[in-house]
């Protein structure tokens, strides 16, 4: 039990610096390269913070553990919308752009609701994993194009949550390369901790994804998004959080689905089902008023603590 615990907590210390490593390098490369700022906050700094997930999600397809590799999906993205976005909007009402709105909180709902038919069928083939590959594809470069038409972030907001310029494009390079070997090194321990105590206590390969391994791989978006609301750059914290669960869904599964057909068991319809209610929630809370406000925080939040207690419930 303590061995397993320390390499948990080793991986979360090994995600978490290897997401900063390569949000931080990636961002720096970008803005080099004149990428505009709203790429490099909804795309480079969503998709770098939703790199752990896709590293401890495609090692547990390997090792035939489908439903901690979708319970990792299901659990992150309940914890990106319930605990991030809920603790940020109940510590500061959260204003966000009309674009995120009207364009990138659509698409999340709509690849919520195509992940929730294809997790209700109990399996995912291959096909089904390339499908999701090539809708990351085509929405990366939808939103890469549309930002270069729409360039309404000014670029010491970028800087000033993920870094400014390194001082050489080596120190980029080596950052990001850097990054990557810590989350995959981080992944592995991880994952081995998660797994070894959910033999220890009889608990669902399910229920880990869920829970834990769901949690610790969604540290860098919490640490993200909590520095962008104190820095009153809440544009920054609800577009990571739903960069990174687009992400989450079309990229880990179409990953993982790709190089391995996943098999679900013990994924329930509540689990998907909540995921997709909660992106819905989130964007009618956006129309109304082009906020997220305290109370609807504290609902946020409450669904989520709720959502936890009903899974240690049901151990």
């Amino acid at each position: 039990m303590i061995e397993a615990s320390i390499w948990i907590l080793v991986g979360v210390v090994c995600l978490y610096f290897g997401a900063e490593y390569l949000v931080h390098g990636s961002a720096s490369f970008s803005l080099r390269m004149g990428l505009p700022p709203l790429v490099v906050g909804l795309v480079v700094v969503g998709y770098g913070t939703g790199v752990p997930e896709l590293i401890v999600s495609v090692q547990a397809s390997l090792l035939g553990k489908g439903d901690i590799s979708v319970g990792n999906v299901i659990g992150s993205n309940l914890a990106n919308i319930g605990l991030v976005l809920g603790f940020s909007a109940l510590c500061r009402p959260l204003v966000v752009h009309k674009r995120v709105i009207e364009y990138d909180g659509i698409v999340l709902v709509i690849v919520s609701s195509i992940a929730c038919i294809a997790f209700a069928y109990g399996s995912i083939s291959r096909l089904t994993g390339l499908l999701f590959l090539l809708g990351l594809i085509i929405y990366t470069v939808w939103a890469v194009a549309s930002s270069w038409k729409e360039n309404h972030t000014e670029i010491f907001v970028v800087e000033d949550e993920v870094g400014k310029l390194n001082r050489s494009i080596t120190i980029d390079v080596s950052m990001i390369g850097g990054g990557i070997l810590l989350l995959i090194v981080g992944g592995s321990f991880f994952l081995d901790g998660a797994i070894h105590i959910a033999k220890l206590f009889d608990i669902s390969d399910a229920i880990i994804g869920l829970t834990v391994v769901a949690i610790g791989t969604s540290l860098p978006e919490f640490a993200t998004s909590i520095v962008a609301m104190l820095r009153k750059h809440s544009d920054l914290a609800v577009g990571n959080v739903i960069g990174s669960s687009i992400f989450n869904i079309l990229a880990i599964i179409g990953v993982s689905a790709s190089i391995q057909p996943i098999t679900l068991q013990n994924i329930h319809w509540i689990d998907y089902g909540l995921m997709t209610g909660m992106a819905i929630a989130i964007l009618f809370m956006m129309f109304r008023h082009e906020r997220i406000s305290r109370p609807e925080g504290a609902i946020l939040l409450t669904t989520y603590l709720s959502y936890l207690t009903y899974l240690v419930y049901t151990l």
